[in-house]
């Protein structure tokens, strides 16, 4: 295994690292950038809080940025949250939600909207034909 520089810094003052990536240019030199990938996720904070805008090389300050893997397995169980009294009764709080719109205010809508019979829309179809005709 080739070990680099970056990999050899933060597994001496950080902790495990399970891999490395230095990224480089079309000639083949360092673009200055590398991707650590630790084996423990306090390491990676660590090393954050350890290099994060120091001088390592004598060039110029560490960047670190902490990129978080959603697809690793939690080595603690998720907590559980409490369930609503709906969701334990074994409908969901967006069927909930749904029920809340068929208050008052949707009845008095549909109440208030105008019911139009084929012979009215025939009607204002010609009404407006004949009106676009004359312009």
């Amino acid at each position: 295994m080739d070990c680099d520089p970056v990999q050899i810094l933060f597994a001496k003052t950080v902790g495990p690292v399970k891999d490395t990536f230095i990224v480089y240019n079309s000639q083949g030199k360092s673009k200055g950038m590398a991707v650590v990938a630790f084996a423990k996720p306090e390491s990676a904070a660590l090393a954050r809080e350890k290099y994060n805008g120091k001088i390592v090389d004598g060039r110029r300050p560490i960047k670190i940025e902490i990129i978080k893997d959603d697809n690793e397995i939690p080595s603690a169980a998720p907590e559980k949250k409490s369930l609503s009294l709906l969701e334990r009764i074994g409908q969901t709080s967006k069927s909930a939600k749904l029920r809340t719109k068929k208050g008052p205010k949707r009845i008095q809508k549909q109440q208030q909207r105008k019911v139009v019979t084929a012979e009215q829309l025939d009607q204002e179809m010609e009404d407006y034909r004949a009106s676009t005709d004359t312009v």
